[in-house]
Protein backbone atom coordinates (compact mmCIF):
# COMPACT_ATOMS: atom_id res chain seq x y z
CA UNK A 1 0.00 0.00 0.00
CA UNK A 2 1.25 3.84 -0.98
CA UNK A 3 1.28 6.07 2.03
CA UNK A 4 0.04 9.24 1.66
CA UNK A 5 2.16 12.25 0.50
CA UNK A 6 4.10 9.82 -1.41
CA UNK A 7 5.56 10.83 -5.19
CA UNK A 8 4.54 8.93 -7.92
CA UNK A 9 4.10 8.30 -11.45
CA UNK A 10 1.26 7.82 -13.53
CA UNK A 11 1.32 4.61 -15.79
CA UNK A 12 -1.56 5.12 -17.99
CA UNK A 13 -3.30 6.99 -20.40
CA UNK A 14 -6.78 6.73 -18.87
CA UNK A 15 -6.60 10.10 -17.16
CA UNK A 16 -6.02 12.25 -19.81
CA UNK A 17 -9.40 13.57 -19.78
CA UNK A 18 -8.53 14.57 -16.39
CA UNK A 19 -5.60 16.22 -17.40
CA UNK A 20 -2.74 14.04 -16.61
CA UNK A 21 -0.58 11.14 -18.80
CA UNK A 22 1.48 8.52 -18.47
CA UNK A 23 4.69 9.96 -17.04
CA UNK A 24 3.16 12.82 -15.29
CA UNK A 25 4.48 13.32 -11.83
CA UNK A 26 2.26 13.73 -9.05
CA UNK A 27 1.50 13.19 -5.22
CA UNK A 28 -0.95 11.16 -3.21
CA UNK A 29 -3.11 12.87 -1.08
CA UNK A 30 -5.38 10.43 0.08
CA UNK A 31 -5.62 6.87 0.52
CA UNK A 32 -8.65 5.01 0.53
CA UNK A 33 -9.76 1.99 2.65
CA UNK A 34 -10.78 0.22 -0.95
CA UNK A 35 -6.71 0.72 -1.97
CA UNK A 36 -7.96 3.71 -4.45
CA UNK A 37 -5.73 7.15 -4.04
CA UNK A 38 -6.36 10.36 -4.94
CA UNK A 39 -3.67 11.94 -6.53
CA UNK A 40 -2.64 15.44 -7.48
CA UNK A 41 -0.63 16.95 -10.11
CA UNK A 42 0.91 20.12 -10.67
CA UNK A 43 3.67 22.49 -12.79
CA UNK A 44 6.84 23.43 -11.75
CA UNK A 45 5.07 27.14 -10.67
CA UNK A 46 3.00 24.65 -8.15
CA UNK A 47 -0.20 25.41 -9.85
CA UNK A 48 -2.64 22.26 -9.97
CA UNK A 49 -3.61 20.89 -13.56
CA UNK A 50 -4.97 17.34 -12.39
CA UNK A 51 -6.75 15.85 -9.52
CA UNK A 52 -8.51 12.42 -9.75
CA UNK A 53 -8.71 9.06 -7.71
CA UNK A 54 -6.46 6.30 -9.16
CA UNK A 55 -5.79 2.73 -8.55
CA UNK A 56 -2.79 1.15 -7.36
CA UNK A 57 -2.05 -0.65 -10.58
CA UNK A 58 -2.22 2.99 -12.32
CA UNK A 59 0.64 3.96 -10.14
CA UNK A 60 4.40 3.85 -9.40
CA UNK A 61 6.39 5.43 -6.47
CA UNK A 62 8.91 7.69 -8.11
CA UNK A 63 12.00 8.50 -7.22
CA UNK A 64 14.08 12.03 -6.94
CA UNK A 65 16.68 12.46 -9.01
CA UNK A 66 19.90 13.25 -7.30
CA UNK A 67 19.44 16.77 -8.23
CA UNK A 68 16.23 17.13 -6.57
CA UNK A 69 17.49 15.54 -3.21
CA UNK A 70 20.17 17.59 -2.62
Amino acid sequence: MLENYSRIRLLTDDHQSEGAKKGNIGYIIETYPDGAYEVEFSDSTGVNYARFVAKQEELQLAELALTEAA
